[in-house]
């Protein structure tokens, strides 16, 4: 087994391996672009197969078989695209929230959400909870305390969700453009992978700088995986 980390700037792109449905769109073609990746990294693992046929210190046969065994894509952008393609759509779609607000002389909070708004917890400014609701849709909420702060709970329907469980499979090919260098000259070339299942790694990323994840692609046998200078 041999693993290899590639290129010094790699741009992916994952295209349909048929035509049919791939994520939530619908490819009308073979090796269809699905959606490109600037700016990510990736790893080639090969696997390796040897056999050799000896007679005391002689080589008498060998076989050797090397292939493309995974592909692992690293420092994906969270796009809609990507996430159709990893995850299921989750028609909920429930986005939870914490906001703090201040009561007025009528003990009057004023909300800031528009429409209905569901698992409401409202808490004084002593941890207590003062009152719950399955669904609100008013503006205006009474509680008991004036001029008081006010720790209030709620979800409200966000515009995409996915279920965070296992996706369903779905076949690509992937290609590779990759600048990298030669004897200190850049050196272009792209690798060509005809068949792979993608899976999420078990880490996501959400910090200052990008919202990514790590792909791993399991690569299908087809005999027709490629590597192209320019």
């Amino acid at each position: 087994m041999a693993t290899y980390k590639i290129g010094n700037k790699i741009t992916g792109i994952i295209r349909s391996f048929c035509a049919g449905k791939l994520g939530n769109m619908d490819m009308q073609y073979d090796n269809q672009p699905y959606t490109i990746l600037r700016d990510i990294s990736a790893t080639l693992t090969f696997s390796n197969d040897t056999k050799d046929e000896t007679v005391g210190r002689k080589n008498l046969l060998q076989y050797n078989v090397d292939e493309v065994k995974e592909v692992r894509l690293s420092n994906v952008p969270l796009t809609e695209k990507i996430l159709s393609l990893i995850y299921k759509d989750n028609p909920d779609k429930l986005f939870s929230k914490q906001e703090d607000y201040e009561s007025d002389e009528n003990g009057i909070i004023y909300l800031n959400t528009d429409g209905i708004i569901y698992q409401v917890f409202i808490y004084d400014n002593e941890g207590n909870l003062e009152q719950a609701f399955g669904e609100y849709q008013e503006q205006e909420l009474h509680v008991n305390k004036t001029d008081s702060v006010y720790s209030v709970y709620y979800s409200y329907l966000g515009e995409k969700s996915y279920f965070l469980d296992k996706p369903d499979n779905f076949y690509i090919k992937i290609d590779l453009d990759i600048i990298g260098n030669e004897d200190d000259n850049t050196q272009t070339m792209c690798l060509h992978i005809e068949k792979a299942s993608v899976r999420v790694d078990k880490s996501m990323y959400f910090n200052n700088n990008s919202n990514s994840i790590d792909l791993t692609c399991t690569v299908i046998h087809t005999g027709l995986n490629y590597i192209t200078l320019k």
